[in-house]
């Protein structure tokens, strides 16, 4: 990057194959949305054949550095943001079509 550029902090793509970790996200997150309250939510989690990731081959975890810094981390999440949005457009082949999840979503529903 070039001297004097504004930096907003790191952007990392985790990309998950592993068709385990998949299937507990997709698990968990029926649970989660099972358990929300929230009657679309609900419903749509008690059709026995809904899969939250769609049954992705793949799931990426976009994700930013931590900064206390307020500008820099209204920025880092826009271009995370940005990055998610370019991620979701429309692929050439839907088979290899990218599950997209937000961290802040897979921290509270997966705690270490």
């Amino acid at each position: 990057m070039a001297a004097g550029t504004p930096m907003a902090g790191e952007v990392y793509f985790n990309v998950i194959t592993n068709a385990e970790v998949l299937k507990s996200i997709a698990d968990g997150t029926k649970a989660a949305m099972a358990n929300s309250g929230m009657e679309m939510l609900v419903k749509l989690s008690s059709n026995p054949s809904y899969n939250p990731l769609y049954s992705a081959p793949v799931a990426v975890i976009i994700s930013t550095t931590k900064t206390d810094v307020p500008n820099t981390a209204a920025m880092a999440r826009a271009n995370a943001a940005c990055a998610g949005e370019k991620c979701s457009l429309p692929p050439r082949n839907w088979d290899s079509a990218p599950a997209i999840l937000s961290p802040r979503y897979l921290h509270s529903t997966f705690p270490r």
